[in-house]
């Protein structure tokens, strides 16, 4: 785990919202999808929702559970009164491992329950990249979440064709491309890539910038010259930059 994501694991309101007011590119946003690191923020309270829903017009909120926390379930029904739309587990910086799907399947099937989607990082790299096994552990939530939307964070990263052959069996897994698009630009891995998002179709891939771990204006510039230089139509990049998050996010 890295300062930042420490950082960010115990941010609170106050310095969520001055966090919020130094992003210069919310103007530009006609939504937005803000990703929550603290578990049990909205425990006390919702100002940090209140406040994003004045600065962008239409929000979509996702927390990352503390799945090892007795309280978990609390953050989940916390986060949901706020009007959080998903819950996130990450593989690596939660160093999760096989014995403890079981308890995180759980945690899933409540917020399915609550109509939560649930959004699984898929990125892959580091020193412990081997130590956590990305591909497994999505693919056993997505054995047992069959009623809302599954959105595999980052598309996978160098697993992407894993992931793009998990997503033909299953029609509720979605990918997004933040990161992706930048590291992978001119390796074999952005050809799979394209191929993934045509063999998907425009329906189930979301762009994502991943920011401030990866600049805005940077992400979709590498986002737009990579559609371009694919030839995906403009229809296609219509549901990728917009329709797709309005329509799961429920935005």
């Amino acid at each position: 785990m890295n300062d930042r994501t420490a950082t960010e694991m115990s941010a609170n309101h106050d310095e969520l919202i001055k966090r919020l007011d130094q992003v210069s590119f919310l103007p530009k946003l006609a939504g937005a999808n803000f990703m929550v690191f603290n578990s049990s923020l909205f425990l006390s309270g919702d100002a940090f929702a209140v406040y994003a829903r004045r600065k962008v017009k239409k929000v979509a909120l996702t927390i990352l559970i503390d799945f090892r926390d007795s309280d978990c379930i609390r953050h989940i029904e916390a986060a949901r009164a706020a009007g959080t739309h998903c819950i996130k587990f990450h593989s690596y910086q939660q160093q999760i491992t096989i014995d403890d799907y079981k308890v995180i399947v759980e945690l899933c099937k409540y917020a399915e329950s609550l109509n939560m989607a649930i959004c699984l990082d898929g990125s892959y790299g580091t020193a412990y990249m081997t130590e956590h096994d990305t591909v497994d552990f999505i693919c056993c939530v997505a054995r047992h979440i069959t009623e809302v939307p599954v959105i595999v964070l980052h598309s996978g990263g160098l697993k992407c064709l894993s992931i793009c052959l998990l997503a033909l069996d299953r029609p509720n897994i979605y990918v997004e491309s933040s990161i992706s698009l930048t590291w992978y630009l001119g390796s074999s891995v952005e050809q799979d890539l394209a191929y993934m998002y045509k063999k998907l179709g425009p329906n189930r891939v979301m762009f994502a910038s991943d920011d401030p771990y990866f600049k805005f204006d940077e992400a979709l510039n590498d986002a737009q010259s990579f559609y371009n230089r694919h030839k995906f139509s403009d229809e296609f990049l219509d549901r990728v930059f917009y329709q797709n998050a309005v329509d799961l996010l429920e935005l």
